[in-house]
């Protein structure tokens, strides 16, 4: 099968999204029965981060306008950001 906007990943077999600005490719870990659904989980084997949104070859969160997954059809933005130091 021939993915038109695909790119080759580094460790993994499916490919990655060319145009995404971070990519994780995942092995398969377990599934986990949850109700009537089933939550799978992967092993993170390696990382793409785009330069566009690295500072110091680190993600930077400023340059990056996240939308995550919540559940079924809902997503959120990553908009309403704050900053709270860690507890040492």
């Amino acid at each position: 099968m021939r993915i038109s906007n695909g790119q080759a990943s580094e460790t993994v077999a499916p490919p990655r999204v060319a145009a995404a600005e971070v990519a994780f490719e995942c092995e398969f870990y377990e599934p986990i029965d949850v109700g009537s659904n089933t939550m799978v989980l992967g092993e993170v084997v390696s990382v793409y981060l785009d330069d566009g949104v690295t500072t110091d070859d680190k993600l930077d969160v400023e340059k990056l306008d996240a939308i995550d997954r919540l559940s079924g059809s809902y997503y959120c933005r990553t908009d309403g950001r704050f900053r709270m130091e860690r507890p040492e």
